[in-house]
């Protein structure tokens, strides 16, 4: 054994992970050449490297917008706990029936913040503000400048419309 601690009790740890696994779908998918490319379009808008440019984060929200746009009610679903932590099964059952049934609010969903940490780089792991993208930290309670001068400095760094590199 070595010292790290997710290699004590590999056996155990292998246990939650199938455990994990088999509570997951998992779908098989290749994309048409079509598919690629809006993937791809998909991809560009997020920060190369971060957890969102993920085939699969890519692929989620693609479907997401998708049952979004054309009206298909979806619910949340409970995020799945591992074994060890799942004290009653039959309660934890009854949750996802009623989560199943409740359709969520857009103004009141947070997501991770994924803005770029100053100190290792890595994505901001914070709740988003409420009906936002980024937390309290990364701006998400901004609502926007209050002087003539900050005004103009955001209209300066808008895309330009029909410019083919945005500028």
């Amino acid at each position: 054994m070595t010292d790290g601690y997710l290699s004590r009790d590999r056996e155990y740890l292998a246990g939650l992970q199938r455990a994990r696994r088999k509570s997951m779908t998992r779908v098989d998918y290749m994309p048409g050449r079509e598919a690629l490319a809006v993937i791809e379009a998909k991809r560009r808008k997020e920060r190369p490297g971060s957890s969102a440019a993920t085939n699969s984060a890519v692929i989620d929200a693609i479907v997401t917008e998708w049952a979004d746009l054309t009206g298909i009610n979806y619910s949340a679903i409970e995020k799945p706990m591992s074994l060890a932590k799942r004290k009653d099964p039959e309660r934890s059952a009854r949750a996802r029936m009623t989560l199943a049934h409740s359709v969520p609010d857009k103004s009141t969903q947070r997501v991770l913040c994924g803005a770029k940490r100053h100190r290792d780089g890595q994505p901001c792991q914070a709740k988003s503000e409420p009906g936002k993208q980024r937390c309290r930290f990364h701006g998400g309670r901004s609502t926007g400048p209050k002087t003539e001068e900050g005004k103009r400095r955001v209209t300066l760094n808008l895309p330009r419309r029909g410019a083919p590199d945005g500028h």
